[in-house]
């Protein structure tokens, strides 16, 4: 079995990947277990392309070129080549795109606290214009007339209770 050429190997590991364990099991036996493992293992690519190379010194490396002949090389050969299909995907950038930004919401959140700083600036000019002290909202304040103002809208919506739920949930995680 040494003299089989590269060529030849392959086409009988190919002819050995058809049998059967069965079939494998009773050619074992009648050709015996040294000859079969010589058959079917895989060689080194060292194995098939190592030549007999001799140094000048027995310390020091032996020197064997890298490049392989693509003749003998049978993982190339054997290979199917396979195409890749590549999608073309469309980005989406969900700033600018009305199916995903809640731009007409955060615009009417907008517009209602601008009105609401305007009516307390009016209520302050309105304060000096009578001779009385304005009066400033801390932050604190401003923030309790925000979730009131919040609460309130959505009662009217209908969506309070499940509001508060959402709230129970986050505050216990």
């Amino acid at each position: 079995m040494n003299n089989l050429t590269v060529e030849s190997e392959i086409e009988l590991k190919q002819d050995l990947k058809k049998l059967s364990l069965e079939e494998l099991r009773k050619l074992k036996e009648k050709i015996g277990n040294e000859v079969y493992q010589n058959a079917t293992t895989k060689k080194s690519k060292l194995d098939l392309h190592s030549k007999s190379v001799k140094r000048k010194n027995k310390n020091r490396p032996s020197e064997i070129s890298s490049k392989l002949n693509p003749f003998l090389n049978p993982i190339k050969n054997s290979k199917p080549k396979i195409k890749t299909i590549v999608k073309e995907t469309k980005c989406i950038d969900p700033r600018f795109d009305s199916l995903y930004e809640n731009q007409d919401r955060e615009k009417q959140k907008l517009e209602a606290q601008e009105k609401l700083k305007l009516e307390q600036r009016q209520k302050r000019l309105d304060a000096i214009k009578e001779g009385k002290k304005p009066q400033f909202l801390k932050k604190r304040e401003s923030k309790i007339l925000h979730l009131v103002g919040q609460y309130e809208d959505l009662k009217s919506q209908g969506k309070l209770t499940k509001h508060i739920k959402q709230k129970r949930i986050r505050i216990n995680f």
